[in-house]
């Protein structure tokens, strides 16, 4: 597998557009295009060979209507603990995002506290803690 890296895209540049560009070259693994801050994106090809044909004829190009530059990823693609796998739309490992149970993507925070003031506690108007019994 190799991974490349696709700069210059616009704000609104869909994973599907780059899939569209892209799945000519080869068999794509995966296609991760960032939100925030936007402007950047990685491809995993199967074949290094297809990477490589892409990073040679894609860099420069017009795709979504900006200029892009490709190249080769720098550093590992793994992630934490020496796993692969690191899914971008539920951010678990052990899958990629085409391979994810939760298509909707997005994060999930049912696992999270929440960040909002407890019900238990309030403020009286002195600025003081109060607890309820």
């Amino acid at each position: 597998m190799s991974r490349i890296f696709i700069g210059g895209l616009p704000e609104d540049a869909s994973r599907n557009e780059l899939e569209k560009e892209f799945e000519s070259f080869g068999r794509l693994r995966d296609v991760w295009v960032a939100r925030n801050p936007p402007g950047f994106g990685f491809i995993i090809f199967e074949d290094a060979r297809d990477a490589e044909d892409a990073v040679r004829e894609m860099d420069g190009k017009r795709v979504c209507g900006s200029r892009i530059r490709v190249e080769f990823a720098r550093g590992p693609a793994t992630g934490r603990k020496g796993r692969e796998e690191k899914c971008y739309n539920c951010n678990k490992f052990g899958h990629m995002s085409r391979d994810c149970r939760n298509p909707g993507g997005g994060n999930s925070h049912s696992h999270r506290r929440s960040r909002s003031r407890s019900h238990e506690r309030s403020r009286d108007r002195g600025g003081e803690r109060r607890y309820r019994d």
